[in-house]
C-alpha cells in the first residue's frame, strides 16, 4: 500500500489518477503514454483495480505498454485520492459501474474520442464488465430508430475489455467462491477478517499496523460486500408474478458483451481462478472474439534466487506483471489493426 497521498488535480478529473512525474513537482501528475508532445493517443486503456486498492496499483504500467497508449488507472471513491468521499457510497458493483460510465463517458467514450479499451483484475474485472455492459446498453440506446431524440453524447464500444484474476460473473458470489472455508469476507469482525484475508491472500507486510488497517478496512469491507452480492445469474430464483410464485431462470445472455472483444486472463497458480474457470466468462460474450490466457504471477527468479515472496500469484498486477502486460500489447496491437483485417484475429 503506498503512503497517504493528498487530493492531486488531473486533467482528467477526480476518477482518473495519473502516475506522479518523477521529473516534477512533487504532486504533480502527468500524461502516462509514450506519445510525441502535441499528439492525441491511439488508444487509452482505462484500468480498473482489485478490491482495496486505488489508481496506484497501475502506476507502475506506465511507460511499459505499446507506444501511442495512454494508461488511465481510475480511482475508486473512498481511496487515495479520493479518500474523502465513503467508499460504500455505491451499494452494488452495477450501480458503481454507471457512476464511473457517468462520469467518464464524455469525453473520453464518445465516438469522436481516440481508441479506448478497459482493464480490470479480480473484483475491478466484474466492475470493468458492468461498464462495457453499460456503455454498449448506451451506443445500442443510440442507434435504435424509436422516434426520439438520439442519446447525447453519442458512445462508442471499447475496443476490447481484458478480466484478469477472476470467475465469469455467472460464477459470483459466495456459493460458488473458491475458498470454501471463508467465502465471505466483507461483513466479518475485524479481527476474523484480517485472519481470513490474508489466509486467501498474503500476510501483506504494508497492512499490518493497526492505523494503516483502521484506514484500509471500510475501503476493503466496501469492495467486499459489492463483490459478494453480485452475479449468479444462472441460478433458478422463485419471483412473485401478480401473487403466484414462479420459476424464472435469469439468461447469462442477458448480460453478455455484444460489441466489445473480451481476453480473459488467469496467473498460473492462483487459487482464485481455479483451472477451468476462464472459459466460463465464453458465456458473457455473444457474436464477438473471445480467448482465454494463462500467465504467470510470481517471477521464477525469487525462486531460484531463494527470495521469499509473502503473497500469491493473484497480486501479479502489481508484483509480476510481465507477462500479463505481453498479452495486453497483444490484444492493443490486433484492436488497432483495421476492421477489414478483423477476420485475422477471428
Amino acid at each position: 500500500m503506498p503512503p497517504a497521498t493528498a487530493a492531486a488535480a488531473s486533467a482528467y478529473g477526480p476518477w482518473i489518477n495519473l502516475p506522479p512525474d518523477p521529473a516534477a513537482a512533487e504532486g504533480v501528475f502527468v500524461s502516462s503514454s509514450s506519445l510525441e508532445e502535441g499528439k492525441k493517443p491511439r488508444l487509452r486503456l482505462f484500468c480498473v483495480p482489485q478490491a482495496g486498492c486505488g489508481a496506484w496499483a497501475f502506476h507502475g504500467w506506465s511507460g511499459r505498454l505499446p507506444p501511442g497508449v495512454e494508461l488511465m488507472p481510475i480511482e475508486l471513491p473512498g481511496r487515495n485520492t479520493r479518500r474523502g468521499e465513503p467508499p460504500d457510497a455505491h451499494a452494488t458493483l452495477e450501480a458503481l459501474a454507471k457512476a464511473a460510465v457517468d462520469a467518464l463517458a464524455e469525453p473520453h467514450f464518445e465516438e469522436d474520442a481516440p481508441e479506448y479499451a478497459l482493464f480490470g483484475h479480480s473484483v475491478g474485472a466484474w466492475l470493468a464488465f458492468e461498464m462495457t455492459l453499460e456503455i454498449e446498453r448506451r451506443v445500442a440506446a443510440a442507434q435504435r430508430d424509436d422516434g426520439h431524440p438520439p442519446l447525447r453524447p453519442r458512445l462508442k464500444p471499447p475496443r476490447f475489455l481484458c478480466a484478469c484474476g477472476a470467475r465469469a460473473p455467472r460464477d459470483a458470489g459466495p456459493a460458488r467462491d473458491p475458498d470454501a472455508s471463508e467465502p465471505s469476507l466483507g461483513s466479518l469482525p475485524d479481527a476474523k477478517f484480517w485472519r481470513a484475508f490474508e489466509r486467501r491472500y498474503g500476510a501483506n507486510p504494508d497492512l499490518q499496523s493497526p492505523e494503516v488497517r483502521a484506514m484500509a478496512l471500510p475501503v476493503l469491507r466496501a469492495d467486499f460486500k459489492r463483490a459478494e452480492a453480485y452475479g449468479g445469474w444462472d441460478e433458478d430464483e422463485e419471483e412473485e408474478e401478480e401473487g403466484k410464485m414462479s420459476r424464472a431462470k435469469h439468461s447469462t445472455t442477458r448480460r453478455a458483451l455484444r460489441r466489445t472483444r473480451l481476453v480473459v486472463v488467469g496467473a498460473v497458480g492462483d487459487a482464485r481462478t481455479p483451472e477451468g474457470c476462464l472459459e466460463r466468462w465464453f458465456a458473457h460474450a455473444e457474436g464477438v472474439a473471445r480467448r482465454a490466457v494463462w500467465v504467470a504471477g510470481v517471477d521464477p527468479r525469487w525462486a531460484m534466487a531463494g527470495r521469499p515472496y509473502w503473497g500469491t500469484p493473484h497480486r501479479l498486477v502489481m508484483d509480476f506483471p510481465d507477462e500479463l502486460l505481453r498479452e495486453i500489447g497483444l490484444e492493443i496491437r490486433q484492436s488497432l489493426v483495421t476492421d477489414d483485417d478483423e477476420q485475422s484475429y477471428l
